[in-house]
């Protein structure tokens, strides 16, 4: 990919939600005294929800093109004439 050609992060959307997260942990501590641990298991929590969402539309996207694969050789191949002494 050249660099024309890479997307860039919108920033804004990101510091957004860095705000919200950043402001429910602040709350999360002044009203349930929140520990860094039960911070870093949601962290993890949600690392792991993105990796599947990834792995999920990655699965999709790759049934789609092989449906696609399939369907373009089907579409060009001829079928072959059955021998006559097939069923004897």
């Amino acid at each position: 990919m050249s660099e024309e050609e890479t997307p860039t992060p919108r920033w804004s959307v990101v510091n957004d939600l860095y705000d919200v997260l950043d402001e429910g942990i602040n709350k999360l501590y002044k009203d349930s005294n929140i520990t860094y641990a039960e911070i870093e298991f949601a962290i993890i929590m949600m690392q792991e929800k993105l990796l599947q969402q990834k792995i999920t539309l990655m699965h999709a996207y790759l049934h789609s093109e092989n449906e696609e694969t399939k369907n373009s050789k089907e579409d060009n191949v001829e079928p072959k004439p059955e021998p006559k002494d097939l069923y004897k």
